[in-house]
């Protein structure tokens, strides 16, 4: 159970309990993101929870905005029976360890019709959770849904009958993942004692901006079983934004003539680019009418790592003309995958 000292708002051993009303709990995290070193400090400050939930049965949490939290935005420890339905959880990219909803010990869980942005896992699950069920929920940015780290503690309980169905992610780190330590309890000596079993992985559409689309590592002492994977539509399109650039940009530094290249209006998330001219002597003009915009964070900018929902890249993506002048008229160089905000 959290520390009742170090949450802003806690709701302890209730039964039938309805939380809603168009509200926003604004957890005002901005400087608490700056000062947070967690990762490198063991005897860091313990942040507090915008909205702990403990031993709470037959619940529903609907239609509220959880902003900003300082440490993770929701928890859900040691429940039963409680659903997340339209919720909306609120946190830029770069926050830190703000996991969206953290959710364990816990039976019969469900978060439907939802929007989580944030700068940690969208929902994590740790451990002794069983029957969560995660529906029509639009993640991103964060990292996406994680199970684990399981293999902590040597006392750890199993997860079982997690399902995640009909979800969108959009610019998030991972899709769905199971993160467990390398033995239990938690050493990098000994090959992890977590088996993943009973696993399907089905019907799965979209873009990844990594050339593996599913990874299977798994325990060589304990080793993945039952594990189903089908029906995977997902292309590479690597960092689309430069691609897209450093093509018209090599069309127009082979030309004979001179040449104009075009960035038109919009925002265009764009990683690490170098442009370098050709051989001919022609003029070439560059022209940026809308913004280019960098990744958040720093390793993105060389290696950006995100995914995408294949219905919502339709609506996302469109084809961008760069246009080339020359001596014969203008002529189109078509870049089909250009990230648009």
């Amino acid at each position: 159970m959290p520390n009742p000292d170090g949450q802003w708002i806690t709701i302890n051993y209730v039964n039938y309990f309805t939380l809603y009303g168009g509200g926003v709990l604004d957890g005002k995290g901005q400087d608490a993101w700056k000062a947070n070193d967690c990762n490198t400090n063991k005897n860091c400050a313990k942040l507090p929870i915008n909205l702990s939930l403990n031993f709470i049965n037959n619940t529903i949490i609907h239609d509220i905005t959880v902003k900003d939290s300082k440490n993770f935005q929701v928890n859900c420890i040691s429940s039963h029976n409680v659903t997340f339905h339209n919720f909306h959880i609120s946190a830029p990219g770069e926050s830190i360890n703000t996991d969206g909803i953290h959710i364990a010990r816990s039976t019969s869980i469900k978060v439907i019709d939802s929007i989580i942005e944030t700068g940690d896992d969208c929902i994590s699950i740790g451990d002794e959770s069983q029957d969560y069920h995660i529906q029509n929920v639009t993640c991103g940015p964060g990292h996406g849904i994680s199970i684990g780290s399981l293999g902590k503690g040597a006392e750890e309980k199993d997860v079982t009958g997690i399902t995640v169905i009909d979800c969108k992610f959009k610019q998030t780190q991972n899709g769905v993942r199971v993160k467990t330590w390398p033995s239990a309890p938690a050493t990098l000596k000994d090959p992890s004692k977590i088996q993943i079993s009973n696993v399907n992985i089905k019907n799965i559409k979209g873009t990844s901006n990594t050339k593996e689309v599913v990874i299977l590592a798994c325990s060589a002492s304990h080793p993945c079983k039952d594990v189903t994977v089908a029906d995977i539509d997902v292309s590479y399109v690597g960092s689309v934004a430069a691609n897209a650039l450093l093509s018209a940009w090599k069309e127009a530094t082979a030309a004979n003539t001179s040449s104009k290249v075009f960035i038109p209006p919009g925002k265009w998330t764009l990683s690490q680019v170098v442009l370098v001219g050709g051989t001919n002597k022609s003029p070439i003009e560059l022209v940026v009418q809308g913004t280019l915009e960098a990744y958040s964070r720093f390793k993105e900018n060389a290696q950006p790592r995100w995914s995408m929902d294949y219905y919502q890249l339709r609506q996302s993506f469109h084809p961008l003309r760069w246009w080339s002048f020359g001596r014969q008229g203008p002529r189109s160089l078509e870049a089909k995958r250009l990230q648009q905000k």
